[in-house]
């Protein structure tokens, strides 16, 4: 999902502002989004895509080579953590390297785990550890 930022510092980033300790804070500040913003409005907004500016976010998100239903999971993710309930829930979120594109979600009462899983380049290639249950 991002061509100027590290991978890591991503991840770091949304799970930073979409943990426990900051998820209520981070749905208020993208209420003003409203219901259509994907994935990747809701993240710009908050600041994950700092080198993305203005008109240049759609440009960026065509550029990314995700799968359209894999953006729209990963929209309906984002959403649910932030508007989807009486109070918001925390997300976590991964990136790995795999064989193909995928993503992953699994949900409960108190988190949405997001595993994001792209086809890298071999030296870009970042290796899912054992699963979680």
């Amino acid at each position: 999902m991002s061509a100027g930022l590290p991978r890591d510092e991503l991840i770091k980033l949304i799970n930073k502002l979409f943990g426990p300790g900051s998820i209520a804070a981070t749905a208020r500040r993208a209420r003003r989004l409203g219901p259509k913003a994907d994935v990747f409005d809701i993240l710009l907004d908050l600041g994950a895509f700092p080198w993305v500016k203005g008109p240049s976010v759609a440009k960026y998100r065509r550029s990314l080579p995700i799968p359209t239903v894999n953006k729209q999971i990963l929209t309906a993710a984002f959403r649910t953590a932030l508007f989807g309930g009486e109070k918001p829930t925390p997300l976590h979120f991964e990136i790995y390297s795999g064989r193909t594109e995928a993503v992953e979600v699994k949900t409960t009462a108190k988190l949405i785990d997001v595993i994001l899983v792209r086809v890298d380049p071999a030296g870009a290639r970042r290796p899912r550890p054992h699963a979680r249950p």
